[in-house]
């Protein structure tokens, strides 16, 4: 009972104490069409479990994949640990970065730099080739020069595989059929994505 002339505190229910929630960066469940060991975890996502605070100390890993926030496949990062045993190591996105695994990578990048030096001085020797070339085809044609069938992009091929040219069909892109003799300029893709144009004689044969 209070003081005489005092107001007694009002009677309420109590209110609940403030809770303070840490949202942590969780993983986001993979769609259903999405194949096998991609990333799902949205950019702002990546980063924070990667870099940001919290996930242990920060430990060096080898990606075995393309990792959005990270870097492409073969790349060495440093993340924390727990971003990378929870979650790029048992998905198959990294792998840790020992002394051997190192090594392994260094083998392997310096083949494949190797392997696309070989491919661009191959196709420039290839580029060059064909450049210079005067490819000849003999085709059945009539009086004006109209030819009885055409000559299409296997048929090129072909001549030019004969001719020691290693051209397969597909990388042939000639839009249609040639129908008519004379000389035609027929653009041919290199493996390395360059369009080299070569030069089709067609003579006609009566």
């Amino acid at each position: 009972m209070g003081l005489p002339g005092t107001i007694p505190p009002a009677q309420g229910p109590a209110r609940p104490a403030l809770a303070v929630v840490d949202v942590q960066p969780h993983l986001q469940q993979p769609a259903t069409d999405r194949g096998p060991g991609r990333l799902h975890l949205s950019a702002e996502g990546a980063s924070r479990a990667a870099g940001g605070s919290g996930g242990g100390e920060a430990v060096k890993v080898i990606l075995l994949r393309d990792v959005p926030t990270l870097g492409r496949a073969g790349t060495l990062v440093e993340v924390k640990e727990g971003y990378a045993r929870n979650y790029l190591l048992p998905r198959g996105l990294a792998r840790e970065a020992t002394a051997g695994a190192i090594r392994a990578r260094d083998v392997m990048r310096q083949a494949e730099e190797q392997r696309r030096a070989r491919v661009q001085r191959e196709a420039e020797q290839l580029a060059q080739g064909l450049s210079a070339l005067i490819l000849e085809m003999r085709a059945r044609a009539g009086a004006e020069g109209r030819l009885f069938g055409a000559v299409t992009a296997q048929q090129v091929a072909d001549a030019l595989r004969q001719r020691g040219f290693p051209v397969d069909k597909k990388q042939v892109e000639l839009e249609h059929p040639i129908r008519v003799e004379g000389f035609h300029r027929v653009a041919v893709r290199l493996p390395t994505g360059r369009l080299v144009q070569v030069t089709v004689n067609v003579v006609g044969q009566r």
